[in-house]
């Protein structure tokens, strides 16, 4: 009976290390510009800051001032300053307006619904893409790309 529940014990230990897993690796920009890449950037919508598109341009060199820098990062939508006055919040994915608008659900989400519409447009990201950007932000929202130009 002793090995029995030696062997019980060993495999439960097997299969918690198996569920659990690594913990997942750091989220970078590079990453986080390829989906803007395949998901918002080569679309019309964030080429350039317009107005109807947020003052959002997600195209080299601008995405990550326009997402992070103190004066290009403001939330754009009035509707929205209030509880999101910053499209990245590094560090708080849940204070961060591109978090909150990856996640709006179907209900919140509308060009009439005070957040606006989820994004991006048409599809959502898959989960993990989502995850990879609250990771992102939660781990400060770093540039490695280029981590010493500032943003205005």
């Amino acid at each position: 009976m002793p090995a029995r529940t030696s062997l019980l014990a060993c495999l439960s230990c097997s299969l918690l290390a198996a569920a659990c897993g690594s913990p997942p690796k750091e989220a970078t920009f590079p990453e986080i510009k390829a989906i803007f890449a395949r998901s918002c950037n080569f679309s019309a919508c964030h080429q350039s800051a317009l107005p109807q598109y947020g003052n959002l341009k997600l195209s080299e060199p601008d995405a990550y001032c326009a997402l992070t820098g103190p004066r290009e990062g403001a939330t754009f939508r009035p509707s929205a300053q209030a509880e999101y006055p910053r499209r990245v919040v590094p560090g708080d994915r849940a204070r961060s307006f591109l978090y909150r608008k990856l996640t709006l659900s179907p209900q919140e989400s509308g060009p009439q619904q005070p957040l606006g519409s989820r994004m991006p447009l048409g599809a959502a990201l898959e989960a993990a893409e989502i995850d990879l950007f609250g990771r992102w932000i939660d781990a400060g929202a770093p540039n490695e790309a280029q981590p010493a130009r500032p943003c205005s």
